[in-house]
């Protein structure tokens, strides 16, 4: 599929509508869609045409729904996807359905807390310290 790449985003190529089938075929893997379509800068719009070209799993329907702002049909594909049989893809969607979700509903950004006690040095500068001490690179620390 990746020779045609170029093709997809570009209707007027001649190999546009071969590189859309080999494209849609690919929905076992409906986040790595996700990935590609939005390295290629395809509009939503043409986004929802080509996934709606098989809009007939859950993965590819959440993205849909996602990129249609639909938080209801979102939130139903996701639901879905919890209780899929197919748990690979579930897990894959677990993280990317939570990001997606956040997005969609504008959720606020979350800080994690700092867990680290107060005076503590931080890792980073324990890491570089033992490195000078030792004079070994990194991965030799023993």
């Amino acid at each position: 599929m990746l020779p045609l790449l170029d093709a997809l985003k570009e209707a007027d190529n001649p190999q546009h509508l071969d590189a859309q089938k080999q494209f849609v075929k690919g929905g076992e893997y409906p986040d790595m869609q996700f990935v590609i379509l939005r390295e290629l800068g395809m509009s939503k719009e043409d986004c929802i045409k080509l996934m709606e070209m098989d809009g007939s799993r859950d993965g590819t329907r959440l993205l849909i729904a996602y990129w249609k702002g639909d938080a209801q049909a979102f939130q139903k594909a996701r639901e879905s996807l919890a209780k899929s049989r197919r748990t690979q893809m579930s897990a894959m969607f677990k993280i990317m359905g939570a990001y997606l979700n956040a997005q969609l509903l504008q959720l606020p950004e979350v800080t994690p807390p700092d867990l680290k006690p107060e005076g503590e040095t931080q890792i980073d500068v324990l890491v570089r310290d033992a490195i000078k001490k030792t004079g070994r690179p990194a991965m030799n620390l023993r």
